[in-house]
Order: C-alpha cells, then structure tokens, then sequence
C-alpha cells in the first residue's frame, strides 16, 4: 500500500477520501470491530457518548440506538469522514440527539459537559501522544465514566504480537492517568485479533 493510500486511511481527504469511508463502513473486520467495541461500553440509555475518529459514523449509529433517550458526539478530523457521518445518522442530527465536529479532541469547548462514555476505533496508532491523549480523554470523562480504546494491527505484515503489545502500552497509560478495573479485551478476526484496552474513571 503507498504512502499516499496511507494518509487516506488516516485522514480522508477528496474523491479518494470518500471512497475510503465506503470501505470503513463496508469492510466485515471495520463492521463487526466497531459493534464489539460499543457493545464492550454497556451504554445506557440516557449515557453522553463520544467517539474519536468518528469515520463514516457507523459505531455513530450503533450508540444512537443503545443509548436511545442519551447524546452523542462524533469527532473526526476529516471533512469527508464528517459529511459521511452526518448523512448516515441525519435524523439524529436533525433531532439534535447527535452533534458532528470536525476536529480533534483539542476542539470541544472547555466548557463542553463530560461523557460518561469516550472510545476510539483504530485511531490511537495515528496518535503521536498517546500518554497525553488518554490523559486528555479521562478529563473529559464524568466520574465512573468509562474510556475505551480499540485498535486491529493493519497492513504489510500485521501479527498478533503487535495487538498484544499495543494491549499492554495502553493498559499502562490507562492505569497511569489514574482509571480503574483497567482491562483488554480480544476479538478474533482475520488476519489478526482486534483488541480493546477498557478503564473507568472512579
């Protein structure tokens, strides 16, 4: 894979960008990845939810329809990935039960009430500060509130190994920003296991 379908992956941009977010919501793996991961969160039905690297909005709709009398927000940095978001989940957005921003998590006002539940989806490997990031996100979350991060090693060559590793990094860094009952999930999936590093917030 080149360097530019990379980038793609990481931030959508254009034509190309748009067609990325078709695989994101297409591909089986991102599919049933993103399901498990909101599933692991136990929503509620009035939780305040936000997820990180939105994408195409499908873990979007999946906590739309768990947390169905809550609010939810999608972050993404990509304009595509938001637009696409927004037309998958337009009545949300209509009702106001779910707000698009485009941005990072650096973007939400300081005075943006806190979640009872912030996750990612295969994002945390784009971030260069993941020490800075967790701390950032268990900020924003309101007491017994629940962080979750997920991540599936991609292209060349991925193995197990590295999912196993990214388990253990993030474990430390939950632990460290101070969650508790800090925990890592695995989900079989080809060609390599998914797994999503879980801690809450006492």
């Amino acid at each position: 894979m080149g360097a530019s379908m990379v980038s793609q992956f990481a931030k959508p941009t254009g034509l190309v960008g748009r067609f990325v977010g078709w695989i994101f919501a297409n591909r089986g793996s991102n599919v049933r990845r993103s399901a498990w991961t909101v599933g692991l969160l136990k929503l509620l039905l009035r939780d305040r939810v936000l997820e990180i690297g939105c994408g195409p909005g499908i873990a979007l709709k999946a906590c739309l329809k768990r947390a169905s009398e809550g609010t939810v927000v999608g972050l993404d940095h990509s304009g595509v990935m938001i637009a696409q978001a927004r037309k998958r989940n337009l009545r949300a957005v209509r009702k106001k039960r779910l707000r698009l921003v485009t941005g990072t998590l650096a973007d939400l006002p300081d005075s943006e009430p806190p979640f009872d539940k912030i996750f990612s989806v295969n994002v945390i490997q784009f971030i260069a500060d993941k020490k800075a990031f967790v701390a950032d996100c268990v900020k924003r979350l309101a007491p017994g509130g629940m962080f979750a991060t997920t991540f599936q090693p991609r292209g060349g060559k991925p193995t197990r190994e590295q999912a196993i590793e990214m388990g253990k990094t993030l474990e430390a860094l939950l632990t460290e920003a101070g969650l508790s009952q800090v925990r890592t999930q695995l989900l079989e999936l080809k060609p390599v296991p998914a797994i999503c590093v879980l801690g809450q917030k006492t």
